[in-house]
């Protein structure tokens, strides 16, 4: 367990979400054996179990990610962002059972929930799975496990979440590296704000049970912002559909051949 820290990465924009996340996060998880570390820029959590990484001004996400590696010195992290509301309970043991497979792996990232899922089957672990060279979302910020220093190497200056995940998806496919995936959700959690605005649901559910969410610090979707998500998400789903029978290089081909006819 003293390997492990848990990082929950953020900043001063987002510190209106730390009371609901930090209370729903320790009564799912309330025997959390682990160091918590929180990332932000000025502001700190006040709160005895969560320690505060004060990273200044720098408002370059994969920069200030960087920054919070560079104070935590654990060989491994679990990571969140505070969007992810935990809303079940969290089995210590289970978490502690991804760390072995982990590590008898010689694993790069576990992810803890498949989203999306993993693409093969691991001999001898049922309930983990390989993440395919050619997988989208291969990197992501959905909850895992990493080897800090591999995290490390994936990151690029002056790149946000989102092109991250994009770019660290592609240069993953140049390195070695062992990625999985449990089949089954470890950490149960609800992603509650996009593009900076709570969803429609997440408003009415969180608000209703009191935990501190601040609904004068962030606007909630509109009725026209929740269907033009709900039409971007349709349409990502299929694209990944359609483009799961093709390999990484005839992806690559096809958006080659898009940009020259300007269809980009």
């Amino acid at each position: 367990m003293s390997e492990i820290s848990i990082l929950i990465v953020s900043c001063d924009r987002y510190s209106d979400l730390w009371q609901p996340f930090f209370t729903l996060f320790w009564r799912n998880w309330p025997d959390c054996p682990f160091p918590v570390y929180l990332g932000s820029n000025h502001q700190s959590f006040d709160h005895p179990q969560v320690i505060s990484l004060l990273l200044g001004d720098n408002d370059i996400w994969s920069e200030r990610l960087k920054l919070m590696l560079n104070q935590i010195h654990t060989p491994y992290l679990l990571t969140l962002v505070e969007d992810f509301f935990l809303f079940n309970y969290t089995d210590t043991a289970d978490v502690l059972s991804c760390f072995d497979v982990f590590r008898e792996l010689d694993a790069d990232m576990l992810r803890l929930k498949p989203d999306p899922p993993p693409d093969y089957q691991v001999e001898g672990f049922p309930l983990i799975g390989r993440i395919g060279i050619n997988a989208f979302f291969r990197i992501s910020m959905q909850a895992a496990l990493w080897r800090r220093d591999f995290l490390l190497k994936l990151l690029q200056e002056k790149e946000s979440t989102w092109e991250f995940e994009v770019r660290a998806t592609e240069r993953s496919r140049k390195m070695e590296n062992n990625l999985y995936c449990t089949w089954q959700p470890i950490l149960h959690y609800s992603h509650v704000i996009e593009k900076g605005k709570w969803f429609r649901w997440a408003a009415k559910h969180f608000g209703n049970m009191r935990i501190g969410c601040d609904f004068n610090r962030r606007p909630v979707m509109t009725i026209g912002d929740s269907c033009q998500w709900n039409y971007r998400c349709i349409i990502g789903r299929l694209r990944m559909r359609v483009s799961g029978v093709l390999s990484w290089e005839q992806r690559q081909q096809l958006r080659q051949l898009k940009a020259k006819f300007f269809l980009v």
